[in-house]
């Protein structure tokens, strides 16, 4: 009944997206930068070069995902805020003393 459930007979669960995502960026650049210390100690330079440009673009290109994700972010609670703008409470005018 489990290998049906499963597809094998080891549960492995669920995980989400973004998760699943990230561990596999972080993966692929510990791979990556093992690879490249590897290749120094060997002195295969060109190689070296190659995964150095590798670990640059992975590490590019995580750090655009974060901005965007923050500047979303930073968008959606200016949205909020507009929205919210006509529920707030007015603020007191102070009196004037004479």
């Amino acid at each position: 009944m489990l290998k049906n459930m499963h597809r094998g007979l080891v549960h492995t669960g669920k995980v989400p997206t973004r998760l699943a995502l990230a561990r596999r960026r972080t993966q692929e650049l510990t791979k990556l930068e093992s690879a490249l210390a590897k290749a120094i100690v060997e002195e295969h330079f060109e190689e070296a070069a190659s995964l150095r440009d590798q670990i640059r673009s992975l590490t590019a290109t995580e750090a655009e995902n974060q901005a965007g994700q923050e500047v979303k972010t930073v968008n959606r609670i200016a949205e909020l805020a507009e929205n919210q703008e006509g529920l707030l409470a007015p603020t007191p005018k102070k009196s004037k003393k004479p």
